[in-house]
């Protein structure tokens, strides 16, 4: 049998690039839903860039400033999954 899972979550990438002004925007959304019911639990928002600018033919420091940003994302949602994991204990 299976189970079902304790959230589920929904994530929307708005944007994701380097921009002419030379540094990486990540703009971001995403939803956690009880797992049971599909009822909304938060709702949260990441709105970011790169702390340096890169130059456009600078495709290393380009995915650098990607996965940095990226890695945040990951984070704030980590971290919004463990505070809906507190309200339910």
């Amino acid at each position: 049998t299976s189970s079902l899972p304790d959230y589920r979550l929904q994530i929307y990438i708005e944007q994701f690039e380097w921009q002419s002004s030379g540094r990486v925007r990540l703009s971001a959304r995403w939803q956690l839903t009880d797992g049971a019911t599909g009822g909304a639990l938060s709702i949260h928002a990441l709105d970011t860039e790169s702390a340096a600018a890169v130059g456009r033919g600078d495709y290393a420091g380009i995915v650098a400033s990607m996965q940095a940003l990226y890695g945040s994302l990951c984070l704030d949602i980590a971290k919004s999954v463990v505070v809906e994991q507190g309200k339910r204990q």
